[in-house]
C-alpha cells in the first residue's frame, strides 16, 4: 500500500471513520471501504454505502488507485467453493501479498492495446435518435 496512505486519502476526500494498527474504515462518495495490512496481505474491502449491489469497475480502479500506486498490481480472487466466506453480499475485495509478486498475463490477451485502433465491434453501442 501506499507509503503516505492517511495523507493521499484525505487528499482524496476520503473520510477515516475508524483507524487501528494494522487497519481502516473510511468511506467516500457512496463507498465503504476498509483497509488492512497483515498477515502477509494488503486487503481493501469496497461495498456501496446506499446499495447491496456490488461496486463497477470504475469504482474498484479508484479504491485500486487510492491504496496502491499506478504501477503496483493488485487482484480480486474467486476462490475454491469450499473456501468461500460471503459478509455481504454487494462486497468486493482487492488483495496484494508482502513482498511477492503478482503474475500478469500478457496485454494481448486481455484486451485491445491502447495504440492500435480499437475496433468497431468494441465500440460502445451508440444511442438511436
Amino acid at each position: 500500500m501506499r507509503s503516505n496512505l492517511k495523507k493521499h486519502l484525505a487528499r482524496n476526500g476520503v473520510a477515516i471513520i475508524k483507524e487501528g494498527e494494522d487497519g481502516m474504515a473510511c468511506r467516500v462518495h457512496n463507498l465503504n471501504i476498509i483497509a488492512s495490512w497483515g498477515g502477509g496481505w494488503d486487503h481493501v474491502s469496497v461495498s456501496l454505502a446506499s446499495s447491496r449491489s456490488c461496486p463497477y469497475w470504475e469504482e474498484m480502479k479508484f479504491v485500486k488507485d487510492l491504496f496502491w500506486g499506478p504501477d503496483e498490481v493488485v487482484m480480486q480472487l474467486h476462490p475454491k467453493e469450499a473456501d468461500y466466506v460471503n459478509n455481504h453480499p454487494g462486497c468486493l475485495h482487492l488483495w496484494r501479498p508482502f513482498g511477492q509478486e503478482i503474475p500478469t498475463p500478457p496485454a494481448w490477451m486481455v484486451g485491445v492495446p491502447a495504440t492500435k485502433a480499437t475496433p468497431e465491434w468494441l465500440l460502445p453501442a451508440r444511442e438511436v435518435e
